[in-house]
């Protein structure tokens, strides 16, 4: 949230009003008690609901301004006009960043969202911010929606059947299935060719998508599994789902050959870091790059590899023999799977915050999850 105490302080609102403004202009503030200006610049148009979306900037002091309702006076084309002027917070990143052809989809999503909002019991500010904040960016945490919540005063309010709330997050369900369709056309791509892929995991997702909410894509996973008629699975890696035959490609015999190979040298503990395996292959670097991707093999986070067969016998044997993985030690680890410190060390970096029962574990290198 910007600093509002700030006269230069540059927010996000909407204006509701009978004649929208074009250009930038200058505003008076009917609802503060003194005279207070501010500079509306719009940047759109939702002309189902007579508003204009833009940029909100003080002239003068006010103690608050954020998630609140101004009355306003203004000149447009020589005429006096009033309007409704809901001050956000700064702008979702999606309406800074993105290209005008791409804002022309948002707006869009705006104009459907705030529509079916529109029976919501709730201040028309929240509306304009839900409806705003979900179609920039799909979803939305539940923290984050709680907090602005509160400062309307939203209580215990139904969700509009258009959304979903899972564990921490609330999300729009027709991005949900716009990532479903963007994931398949990214699996056809020539450039995300990987014919050592059968599985899709959470983080193959994110990283075709750019999502960055582990929550969303495991919802996007089911979506997935449902849609092709497979099965939502985890092991001690995480969620899963086995690709349909039309997203799978076969290696070259070359290329299988030498994914072998290097498979077995990393399971025998010949070569256990990713640039040991790149020094040794240098001319088929992009097929050891598909192994890691396709999770055949697994990059701890001190850098250690592990086959992913060996990894998951590894954390079965750890689970059922140990209480409480992220509680163990290093010599525990040593003593129960019979390894040298340097794996020992990896396995242990691995299970700093793991959660068995939810079948997550961490991402490679990060500590987030695979």
């Amino acid at each position: 949230m910007p600093d509002n105490r700030n006269p230069k302080a540059v927010l996000f609102g909407v204006l509701e009003s009978a004649r929208l403004p074009k250009r930038r202009m200058q505003m008076v503030d009917q609802t503060w008690q003194k005279s207070l200006e501010l500079r509306f610049d719009p940047i759109a148009s939702i002309l189902n609901f007579n508003a204009a979306l833009g940029f909100v900037e003080l002239t003068t002091h006010l103690p608050h301004l954020p998630f609140t309702s101004r009355a306003v006076q203004f000149v447009s084309a020589g005429h006096k006009q009033t309007g409704t002027l809901h001050v956000l917070e700064m702008a979702p990143k999606a309406f800074t960043q993105q290209p005008k052809v791409k804002l022309q989809g948002i707006f869009k999503g705006v104009d459907t969202l705030r529509a079916a909002f529109e029976h919501m019991q709730t201040p028309t500010g929240y509306k304009w911010w839900l409806a705003l904040t979900l179609a920039a960016s799909g979803y939305i945490t539940c923290v984050s929606h709680d907090k602005v919540a509160n400062q309307y005063r939203v209580h215990e309010q139904p969700l509009p059947e258009q959304l979903e709330r899972i564990e921490t997050i609330i999300f729009w369900r027709d991005y949900l299935t716009r990532l479903l369709n963007k994931l398949e056309r990214q699996l056809q791509l020539k450039r995300n060719r990987n014919p050592f892929r059968q599985q899709l995991r959470a983080r193959d997702c994110e990283d075709l998508l750019g999502i960055e909410n582990r929550t969303l894509s495991i919802r996007l996973l089911g979506e997935f599994a449902q849609q092709y008629g497979t099965q939502l699975d985890t092991d001690m890696l995480g969620a899963l789902v086995l690709l349909p035959a039309h997203l799978t490609s076969t290696p070259q015999p070359a290329e299988e050959q030498i994914g072998k190979i290097i498979t077995q040298l990393v399971d025998a503990g010949e070569v256990v870091t990713r640039r040991g395996l790149k020094q040794r292959y240098a001319s088929d670097q992009h097929i050891i790059d598909w192994l890691f991707s396709a999770r055949i093999l697994i990059e701890t986070p001190t850098g250690y590899v592990f086959t992913a067969a060996k990894f998951e016998q590894y954390l079965k044997q750890l689970n059922r023999d140990i209480i409480g993985l992220t509680h163990i030690g290093v010599r525990d680890i040593k003593d129960k799977l019979g390894l040298s410190r340097r794996p020992a060390e990896a396995l242990r970096a691995f299970l700093e915050g793991y959660s068995p029962t939810k079948a997550i574990a961490q991402r490679p290198g990060g500590g987030e999850n695979v």
